[in-house]
């Protein structure tokens, strides 16, 4: 560099260093919230292991095992600026689908679960956010993180029962990765939810009232935060109360019958479009 002076030539230098090292840190930050586009149409397939056992004021204590796949359709039907609405489509081999509708708030959170077809009292307690919802998984807050950050989860949630409740816990952006073509993100999350629901069933009416926990991973797409796949592990300790139905025998018509519901579901959930 004839005619240049050294010591402007080592602040070129430094310069030209410095902007590959700016990139670089711009791009070990992304957003990870579901920003979804209108009318997005979204597929996963969920297999789910579920163990519950049931203790009944007065009898033994009845343990059940099952294992199930379940197709779930989500689709993208609204759209506002306080956020987006979701129909959710549940199947399962011999089973009627089942309907349901979540709506997140702008930063992608949940926000709300509504009850558009009833809940059978069999799916009760056996499936959570993370199988219901696959979207609203593991969601991060709505900001650019980067590998390692933590965050706490406050999230006020209306439950199909009209009542808000609180999900509580904590997460962390573990890593960026490489999935095929696509940069994704790698989000581990705990969280609880107070659980209480009521639901019809052939011995009567079924309420549950608990809480569940799940530690849930995560992979998200980083361009659109939509989820590629779950990992979730939860446990939840409820109290039941079965009331018998008005068409009993008058002897048992209205009684009630109480005692403790115990669930661990381990599940997958992969996305398949």
């Amino acid at each position: 560099m004839v005619g240049i002076p050294r010591r402007w030539r080592a602040a070129a230098a430094g310069l030209v260093l410095a902007v590959p090292a700016m990139t670089a840190c711009q791009r070990s930050t992304a957003l990870l919230t579901f920003r979804p586009t209108a009318n997005a149409h979204l597929r996963y397939q969920v297999d789910v292991h579920s163990t519950s056992v049931t203790t009944l004021d007065g009898s033994a204590p009845r343990r059940r095992q099952e294992v199930t796949r379940l197709i779930i359709d989500q689709r993208v039907v609204g759209s506002t600026r306080d956020g987006v609405t979701v129909e959710v489509e549940l199947r399962g081999e011999g089973q009627a689908p089942q309907r349901f509708v979540a709506r997140l708030d702008r930063s992608g959170q949940l926000a709300e679960i509504d009850r558009v077809e009833g809940i059978p009292a069999s799916l009760l307690g056996r499936l959570g956010i993370a199988e219901l919802f696959p979207v609203a998984a593991g969601s991060p807050p709505p900001r650019r993180l980067g590998a390692g950050e933590h965050w706490a989860l406050r999230q006020p949630v209306i439950v199909p029962d009209r009542k808000q409740v609180s999900l509580t816990g904590e997460g962390k952006l573990t890593a960026f990765s490489i999935d095929g073509r696509r940069r994704v993100a790698r989000v581990d999350e705990t969280y609880r939810l107070p659980v209480r629901q009521t639901a019809p069933d052939p011995a009567g009416t079924i309420t549950l009232a608990g809480t569940e926990t799940t530690k849930a991973s995560t992979t998200r797409w980083v361009n659109d935060g939509s989820v590629v796949r779950v990992h979730a592990h939860t446990t939840g300790r409820f109290r039941v109360t079965i009331t018998a139905p008005a068409s009993a025998p008058l002897a048992t018509a209205g009684t009630t019958v109480s005692g403790t519901m115990t669930i661990e579901v381990d599940s997958t959930t992969r996305r398949l479009d």
